[in-house]
């Protein structure tokens, strides 16, 4: 076998490792727990900030597109 096929096989091997030991370790949410929260209470009261982050996010995005695609003579 060449070099690259057998670091190939070993980085390959090790990747499969950690991501059977990620599955295996980590334990599966009940959907119990997130029914009985309700979408807008989780939405609102314990995720406002991610929401108002990515709304954050998208409007940076919009701005840059806009500026991307403005003509040479626009202000």
């Amino acid at each position: 076998m060449k070099t690259k096929e057998v670091y190939g096989i070993l980085f390959t091997l090790a990747i499969l490792i950690v991501v059977l030991s990620l599955l295996v370790k980590s334990p599966a949410i009940e959907a119990k727990e997130i029914v009985e929260k309700g979408f807008g209470n989780t939405l609102w009261r314990e995720r406002s900030l991610d929401v108002f982050g990515q709304a954050l996010i998208v409007v940076v995005g919009v701005i840059s597109v806009v500026l991307l695609f403005r003509e040479e003579g626009e202000t």
